[in-house]
């Protein structure tokens, strides 16, 4: 239950009181130390935690423009036709802290605890020591060199994608959103703008659910027409990078819809700024959503950042084209470690005519090489052989031959009287005839 900051006075319950809690009111166990950041849309103080004795921060759902305090500390609507939109964003709140409590991110904010009273909603977040990206820019410009940037980008592209994975999206990053720690100047991303675009959808002076600079065109419409999504995102974390290096955010999106003023870093030849740098925050900032980076990846590979667990680090062994294939050269040193040195000696030779397709044939022709030698063998000399006869049968068939003409011409000489000169002759005992005689 709270407790009000001065138990002695009678405070009226419909007399407006300043935004901000008091110092020394309890919420619960939070007791509240000290107001550390005030918008439009909520109040975050330091608070300690009696509980679990730490120190925390204890964010208030206090939307400004649309509700007041009181003199009970509760919080209540300017008027009536207020009501609906307050609730939206109450209930914005409620889910954003439901949400962020899932994540498990170095760069996004730890919740603890979230609870609702005094007819609003707080969450109880991890307190970081540090100061905001524009207290830092405003105080130490010279400290936001290309090479800090990087480091700083790291987390937060780390946390985006996180995000991005889960369909859910920041919508409101700009430098008072990006909180710098102390100890290691690592960034945490502050203040999501559930609640903001809640309100923006029932209200309609969007300029004040805007940022200036920071938010793209797509925020500015008052239906669904433009789609929201990565590429907004990565708009206004390009438009916290320009503003970085320049010293001005780039233009209003809605001015650069009618007449686009912005000047492309490419275009400043900056010593200090390298090309690749220059090149990728140009491409997050194009007016229209369809040319913009659409997604975290491919603006890290822009910028030469490769992914290494939930952040993302310099590769500076590969330039930006090259840095999908960086990805997996930790994953590579394993492979060659698996298969002990000695057996690929052994089997090399081996396995070579095997994986490759010539090899492979030239093999399968060496197994069956052997098939030409079987002619000399004793089985393949008969059949070799009977085809086309010996020597010593054409002997004996021209030897068989002259013997039948021997026996032939024997026969002959013994039948003389087969000769017609003899058969012509008379039978014995016929008297001879004068061959000159008449007859």
């Amino acid at each position: 239950m709270t407790t009000p900051a001065s138990p002695s006075a009678t405070p009226d319950p419909q007399e407006e009181r300043p935004h901000p809690l008091g110092t020394g009111h309890r919420l619960d166990e939070f007791e509240l130390l000290e107001v550390i950041g005030e918008g439009g849309f909520g109040i975050v103080y330091r608070a300690y935690d009696h509980s679990l004795q730490r120190e925390v921060a204890v964010k208030e759902y206090m939307p400004s423009m649309l509700a007041r305090r009181v003199g009970d500390n509760s919080v209540h609507v300017r008027s009536e036709r207020l009501t609906a939109t307050f609730a939206a964003g109450l209930r914005s709140f409620i889910n954003e802290a439901r949400t962020l409590a899932q994540f498990s991110h170095p760069a996004l904010v730890r919740v603890h605890r979230f609870w609702e009273a005094n007819s609003t909603a707080y969450m109880a977040i991890q307190l970081y020591k540090g100061r905001t990206l524009r207290q830092l820019a405003e105080s130490e410009p010279g400290t936001l060199t290309e090479p800090w940037l990087l480091g700083m980008l790291g987390p937060l592209l780390g946390a985006l994608d996180t995000l991005h994975h889960s369909q859910c999206f920041h919508r409101d990053i700009a430098p008072d959103n990006i909180f710098i720690q102390q100890q290691d100047d690592r960034p945490v991303l502050l203040d999501f703008g559930a609640a903001r675009k809640s309100i923006a959808d029932l209200v309609d002076e969007v300029a004040v659910m805007v940022k200036s600079g920071y938010s793209p065109i797509e925020q500015y419409a008052d239906d669904n027409t433009l789609l929201q999504g990565a590429w907004t995102d990565l708009y206004a974390l390009g438009a916290v990078l320009y503003r970085a290096v320049t010293g001005h955010p780039p233009p209003s999106a809605v001015v650069r819809s009618v007449q686009d003023a912005y000047v492309p870093l490419s275009s400043l030849d900056r010593d200090d700024l390298s090309p690749a740098f220059c090149a990728a925050v140009d491409h997050t900032l194009a007016v229209h959503s369809k040319d913009r980076t659409q997604t975290v990846a491919a603006f890290a590979a822009e910028l030469g950042l490769v992914k290494l667990g939930d952040l993302y680090v310099v590769d500076r062994a590969a330039p930006p084209a090259a840095v999908v294939a960086a990805v997996v050269v930790p994953v590579a040193p394993p492979v060659p470690q698996e298969p002990p040195a000695p057996e690929p000696e052994e089997e090399a030779p081996p396995p070579a005519p095997e994986v490759q397709p010539v090899p492979v044939e030239a093999a399968t022709a060496r197994v069956q090489a052997p098939p030409p030698p079987a002619p000399p063998s004793p089985v393949a000399r008969p059949k070799k052989a009977s085809k086309r006869p010996p020597w010593f049968l054409v002997g004996a068939l021209v030897l068989a031959l002259f013997a039948v003409g021997g026996w032939i011409g024997w026969r002959l000489t013994a039948k003389a009287p087969s000769d017609p000169m003899i058969a012509a002759a008379p039978p014995p005992g016929t008297p001879m005839s004068d061959p000159g005689a008449p007859p």
